[in-house]
């Protein structure tokens, strides 16, 4: 085999290889998926919600919410609304201003139900 064919096949490999490892960087680094983008697949009250995700918890893990209710407690990290929603603030939401006894809106994703305290637990919250 002549030289020239060794390093026009060589050069095809690496330019093969080059390409691959191209692929596997973007699949691997794609851009996280925020808490605005997401589509919301519940917006209502937190309390008719909650006796929706008591049937059946398992069908609503990861997915996005919209509640409306009141705060019973706040953290300064996370609020709970009507006495049985923890909901986990994302880092850069501020939640020291509310008051207990607040009405508000946010959206979330759930990532819970907790049979034996009867606490549904959302998470990368925001204010909306």
């Amino acid at each position: 085999m002549s030289s020239a064919k060794k390093s026009s096949i060589l050069l095809l490999l690496l330019a093969l290889l080059l390409l691959g490892a191209f692929g596997v960087y973007k699949y691997a680094y794609q851009p996280h998926e925020t808490t605005e983008s997401r589509s919301v697949d519940y917006s209502g009250s937190a309390t008719d919600f909650l006796s929706k995700i008591k049937s059946n918890p398992d069908a609503w893990v990861n997915k996005a919410v919209e509640l409306k209710g009141k705060v019973s407690a706040n953290d300064g990290k996370g609020i709970t609304l009507n006495s049985a929603i923890f909901c986990q603030m994302r880092d850069d939401v501020s939640v020291s201003g509310l008051k207990k006894g607040a009405q508000v809106k946010l959206k979330g994703r759930v990532i819970g139900y907790d049979d034996l305290m009867e606490e549904l637990k959302l998470d990368k919250c925001i204010l909306q």
